[in-house]
């Protein structure tokens, strides 16, 4: 018995199958000779029907499975810098991101963020400040890096007037 030939994006299953079945979503078919469907790899997604190849998710989202249809976004307080990525990374202390993010945004001066992979910046409690310019590096950050791990009291005599304060005052 002659093989099907499929176009390619479908396959015929079996020796001797004589009808060609489209690869749903999550998998593709290189080959016309195509006996199965591939999932898609990690880092990657399929998101139609009869696909002969799968596309790589974009910077900002992910996939940590096979057979996806399409990438997941980077959560609050993570981020992807890569294309076809297969996991979200954490922003390091003092930093955090928007959904989908491909880099970490220090916190603003006056909030901070003392854990990795905060969703948001924390605002400085009355007393507290964080400075404009804190040179705390994060254990394995670069020094010139704006730490904004944690707040600072005000020294004994000064006052800061509330909330989200970036100096004290006398």
């Amino acid at each position: 018995t002659k093989e099907v030939e499929c176009l390619k994006g479908s396959y015929s299953p079996g020796e001797g199958g004589k009808n060609c079945i489209r690869c749903s979503l999550g998998t593709f078919a290189r080959s016309n000779k195509a006996s199965l469907c591939e999932l898609a790899e990690l880092g990657h997604y399929v998101d139609k029907e009869g696909a002969s190849e799968e596309k790589k998710c974009e910077r900002g989202t992910y996939t940590d499975a096979k057979g996806q249809s399409s990438c997941l976004d980077a959560k609050p307080g993570y981020f992807v810098d890569a294309v076809g990525a297969s996991k979200q990374e954490e922003c390091p202390p003092g930093k955090t991101s928007d959904p989908a993010a491909f880099v970490c945004e220090s916190c603003p001066a006056g909030s901070f963020a003392a854990t990795s992979g905060t969703a948001s910046c924390d605002l400085a409690q009355a007393g507290f400040y964080v400075p404009e310019n804190d040179s705390r590096a994060a254990v394995g950050s670069l020094a010139t890096d704006t730490a904004r791990t944690a707040p600072v009291p005000c020294p004994s005599g000064r006052y800061s007037p509330g909330e989200g304060a970036k100096e004290c005052f006398e």
